[in-house]
């Protein structure tokens, strides 16, 4: 799927610095040594865990994360009690500096979701398993050292803050313009507070590198009241907003109603309202005239 969101910089007329996959050489080495910097400070070790988890956020859920029985993010999924020896990340190890760190109304856009964050911290730090076994995962990048597992899905992909600036290599370039002495601002949907202000916060503690300055989180683009899936056949592409708008229209629709921060409910009946009402009837009679 990645070159269908690149194709996305030609139909909605978009411009980047740099597009990255977490595949690339680059960032695999940026990930190795992050990882070799957490371990050097005392921060990996490895244990046997059995736990519930939920295939589809890729990670451990303890008994407070439950709702009915079942992880919040997929609800209609149970999820799988599983036994196996990984790497963990001391994130236990973190918790004053992370409540310090999310104290700060300026870590987020949004007041609640910083304040979600802060209450998930002081409530008490699990550690983290970051890795999985090879032998059930196979496909990801290798913990130094150890051939027989993998790193765990998230601390391989927070990495790519970094590694898209050049870092570990080039420290003196982008990395340190933008990441060091510039204002970092990070962009996440509302369903990864947890990795963005917490996790990915604590790796850059342990790695000794500057904490980010500010994260944005924003909500949902439902259809017809609910998530957009395939199987209910209520998906809105963004390639279909272009054929049928053109690319500046689909710009102001999502721009001007589709909400910062909360979720916003879409359906082809409300943007024909909206473009009839705002661009037809609004702008096309101003300049009618």
């Amino acid at each position: 799927y990645a070159s269908k969101f690149a194709d996305l910089k030609n139909s909605l007329n978009l411009s980047f610095d740099n597009f990255i996959r977490t595949s690339d050489d680059a960032h695999k080495t940026a990930v190795e040594e992050i990882w070799r910097r957490c371990l050097a400070k005392g921060d990996i070790y490895k244990k046997s865990y059995r736990g519930l988890y939920c295939v589809g956020d890729e990670m451990f859920l303890r008994d407070s994360d439950l709702v009915d029985g079942r992880c919040p993010n997929h609800p209609n999924v149970d999820p799988v009690e599983i036994e196996e020896e990984n790497y963990f990340f001391k994130l236990s190890n973190y918790q004053k500096q992370l409540e310090e760190y999310l104290s700060d109304p300026t870590r987020t856009m949004s007041e609640s979701y910083r304040k979600w964050a802060l209450d998930f911290v002081t409530a008490g730090l699990d550690d983290l398993s970051i890795s999985r076994s090879k032998a059930r995962l196979d496909w990801g990048i290798p913990v130094p050292g150890d051939d027989e597992q993998v790193m765990y899905v998230w601390f391989d992909a927070l990495t790519n803050y970094i590694s898209t600036l050049g870092w570990p290599d080039d420290v003196d370039g982008k990395f340190k313009k933008f990441w060091i002495e510039g204002e970092t601002l990070q962009l996440a949907g509302k369903d990864q507070i947890r990795f963005q202000s917490i996790i990915w916060q604590a790796m850059l503690l342990s790695a000794d590198i500057k904490q980010t300055d500010t994260i944005a989180y924003h909500g949902f683009i439902n259809s017809g009241g609910q998530k957009m899936s395939k199987s209910l056949g209520n998906v809105i592409s963004p390639y279909e907003l272009v054929e049928k708008y053109g690319t500046e229209a689909t710009r102001y629709l999502l721009l001007r109603h589709v909400h910062p921060s909360d979720d916003t409910d879409i359906t082809w009946e409300r943007l024909d309202e909206w473009y009839t009402a705002n661009l037809v009837n609004g702008l096309g009679n101003l300049v009618a005239r």
